[in-house]
């Protein structure tokens, strides 16, 4: 059986959006990467934004062309495509501005199995899921050595 590991994380005690802290990450030289996560009202509209289903990809397909291609590729140069080259860059924001802008199918998934914040609506490790010891069937976690899922509550099950 093949889950996503991001169907095993419980919501922290005390968890707030405003909180979230960026994990620091550095650079191919090891130099540390300043990032900035979403401004607080942001942060703060966020959950209405959540219930309504709307995400980056439904807002960029109701902008302009020229809008979304804009919004798309300083994406790509603030972030993505930071020290690449210019044609580098511009190929990537055209990729995504492909495969961003297509009509929503799979994103809308994200609404109903996650909560705000990807904390899963249905967590796996309960008791009448996954959680149950006496399951007729094997599963197996595969994390990478620096994946952005927590494999704390995944690990309990094994």
């Amino acid at each position: 059986m093949l889950i996503s590991p991001v169907g095993f994380t419980y919501k922290p005690e005390g968890y707030s959006l405003e909180k979230m802290k960026l994990k620091p990450k550095k650079d191919e030289n090891g130099e540390d990467i300043k990032r900035v996560g979403p401004p607080a009202f942001v942060s703060k509209l966020i959950p209405s934004i959540w219930s309504r289903r709307v995400s980056p990809f439904y807002v960029a397909r109701k902008l302009p062309t020229s809008l979304s291609k804009k919004w798309i590729k300083g994406y790509v140069t603030g972030r993505l495509g930071k020290g690449e080259s210019e044609e580098y860059q511009q190929s990537l924001a055209d990729y995504l501005f492909q495969i961003f802008i297509a009509p929503g199918t799979t994103e809308e998934s994200l609404f109903v199995a996650f909560d705000v914040g990807l904390f899963p609506v249905n967590n796996l490790c309960e008791e009448h899921r996954l959680g149950n010891k006496s399951l007729a069937f094997d599963y197996s976690f595969v994390f990478g050595s620096r994946d952005w899922v927590n494999s704390l509550d995944a690990e309990k099950l094994v």
